[in-house]
């Protein structure tokens, strides 16, 4: 149930935003949580020309060397500081947000900023996949509802090191494809689907981490993430949860991640979304007791009814910005983040899903789309590009949403 919320709170909020650095990728990071009129304090990776000429006080680091940096941790940690930004733009702040911890947000933490993020160490704790699934188990290990058990069980879960990994021995264990990855697999990256001897080795020449993942490959299921915040009293605050749209990158059957699609009543069942969002909880409380705050991101599985957790993303989702698009101000993933670095409680009185995706709003996106290589077919909406969209759009389901991969310039025969 939601609490009134304090007036004076949500003033100290919007006081806040407008003193606030915000480092983002992209515009289109915070397009949608700007109060119309108002000056922002950004420096972005890149952004669209629309956006640029929207917002022209934001210092966009491609703009000033006419050159696009498609590594934002190489924009932050390298060219942002040697070239000194911060002087160069004259902003005066009093906070930061990042789309994620970085290390040098730490620093900046010591130097007596506010800092929207949590500490670096707590992030690559919770980033590194297998260590994550660690502290999960020992955590609800007296717990007959530990959200892992079911995967030990039913996808065969194992961790090996690089080095001694057979083949042959995983091949009859699973029976059928498996799937491999490594610890710090993001957005699908280093995530392969084994069918072969040939894409084991394609894989292993691929993954730097010493110990692998590997679990039992699921034909036929449903991928699934959920937007949540945790808050200062243990709270936690959940949206609806989407289906993940998957490709096949590159041909080498690693896993990539290319949209979402919020119409998830069409495909998985009430109770299932309910049961994914108490996992969801029980996840929350785990983060709430390690010091997490502000918002994060639960992959799973559906198949026949059942869900399995896959991991935490400790972070920002890609999808994150669907709900930004349809979220009134207090329900908005931007302001729940930051009020749960700014209080000690939460504004609703238990757990609660915000249910925010509007019908007459974008529910679903893609950031490009080749048929043939799509691993994931559900859900199966028809695919609808328009070649008179400005740069930084795609279209999914027949609806434009921002943010589109690269190349930027869509097109009806080749996105």
């Amino acid at each position: 149930m939601y609490k009134v919320l304090n007036k004076k709170r949500e003033n100290e909020i919007i006081n806040k935003i407008k003193n606030t650095l915000f480092l983002a990728k992209d515009l289109e990071e915070f397009e949608n949580f700007l109060i119309p009129g108002e000056d922002y304090k950004i420096i972005a990776n890149r952004s669209s020309e629309i956006l640029s000429n929207k917002y022209p006080k934001a210092l966009v680091y491609e703009n000033l060397i006419n050159f696009r940096e498609y590594s934002t941790s190489n924009f932050f940690q390298k060219d942002l500081f040697t070239k000194d930004y911060f002087k160069i733009s004259n902003f005066k702040y009093s906070a930061i947000w990042a789309y994620q911890a970085y290390p040098w947000l730490d620093d900046l933490k010591l130097s007596g900023l506010e800092v929207f993020t949590i500490d670096y160490t707590l992030f690559l704790n919770i980033k590194n996949k297998i260590f994550q699934h660690k502290m999960i188990d020992n955590f609800y290990r007296e717990n007959n509802k530990n959200p892992i058990l079911k995967n030990k069980i039913h996808l065969k879960t194992s961790i090996v090191s690089k080095n001694i990994f057979d083949y042959s021995y995983y091949k009859k264990k699973y029976e059928t494809a498996f799937v491999l990855s490594c610890s710090n697999s993001d957005g699908g990256s280093c995530v392969f689907l084994i069918n072969s001897i040939d894409d084991y080795n394609i894989a292993l020449s691929k993954i730097t981490s010493p110990v692998i993942k590997l679990e039992k490959y699921m034909d036929g299921a449903i991928s699934v993430n959920q937007n949540a915040i945790v808050f200062g009293n243990g709270l936690i605050v959940s949206y609806q949860p989407s289906i993940q749209i998957l490709q096949n990158r590159q041909c080498n059957n690693c896993f990539e991640y290319i949209g979402s699609d919020y119409n998830i009543d069409a495909f998985i069942s009430e109770k299932v979304i309910k049961d994914i969002t108490d996992t969801t909880y029980m996840i929350g409380k785990f983060l709430h007791s390690i010091g997490y705050r502000g918002i994060f991101g639960c992959d799973y599985i559906v198949k026949d009814n059942e869900h399995f957790f896959i991991e935490i993303n400790p972070r920002y989702q890609a999808s994150t910005f669907l709900l930004s698009l349809s979220s009134c101000f207090t329900e908005h993933p931007h302001f729940l983040h930051m009020y749960s670095f700014l209080y000690n409680d939460s504004p609703y009185e238990k757990n609660t899903m915000l249910n925010v995706i509007k019908k007459n709003r974008p529910s679903s996106y893609i950031k490009y789309f080749h048929q043939s290589d799509l691993i994931t077919h559900n859900p199966k909406q028809s695919i609808k590009f328009d070649n008179n969209v400005h740069c930084g759009l795609g279209i999914y389901n027949s609806q434009i949403v921002s943010k589109a991969s690269f190349p930027v310039k869509l097109n009806i025969s080749k996105p």
